[in-house]
């Protein structure tokens, strides 16, 4: 008999956080339903975490270190052991280190998932100051915009003066002239 266990868990396809029914049998994941106990989605589900399975079973996802065979850009690879890729990423990031200083390293992280704080609590240890993520930069990008705006503005928030400035100074190529 073929028994599937299921398991409520949380869909990482995106920052959502749906909760979601894992089905398993025989240690694989065979379906991602809704979960309809969860305040968030109520049971509905998206492509991306319908997909789940698919994406989990793919024939190319990477599911171990993969170490340069052939020259740079001829595609080959061999497996190699979490120890020597470990060990070979942090040579050349003490290399840098050493070489060219802490701050010429950069910590990026994907779209601001779970591991976050750890990259940049792995950033400090490294002595960089230098850590981003899109939303960071996104919000970053906003307070600029924001003040220079303000700044061409006069420093005047709204009324008369904020609109003369804006169409002073504030580019618009549908504008009629």
């Amino acid at each position: 008999m073929d028994v599937v266990q299921s398991y409520n868990s949380v869909c990482r396809g995106c920052h959502g956080g749906c909760g979601v029914v894992l089905h398993v049998k025989d240690d694989k994941l065979v379906k991602v339903k809704g979960n309809p106990a969860s305040p968030l989605n109520h049971g509905r589900l998206c492509p991306i975490g319908n997909a789940a399975p698919d994406l989990v079973h793919h024939p190319d996802r990477l599911k171990y270190p993969l170490g340069r065979k052939g020259a740079r850009g001829s595609g080959q690879w061999q497996r190699i052991s979490w120890d020597d890729a470990l060990g070979e990423m942090a040579e050349k990031l003490n290399n840098i280190r050493a070489t060219d200083g802490a701050h010429t390293i950069v910590m990026g992280t994907g779209t601001g998932r779970h591991h976050a704080a750890w990259v940049s609590r792995f950033g400090h240890a490294m002595g960089t100051p230098n850590w981003c993520e899109p939303g960071f930069a996104l919000r970053e990008l906003a307070r600029e915009v924001r003040d220079l705006t303000q700044k061409l503005r006069g420093g005047v928030r709204s009324g008369k003066r904020e609109a003369d400035l804006a169409d002073k100074y504030i580019p618009d190529p549908d504008r009629k002239k």
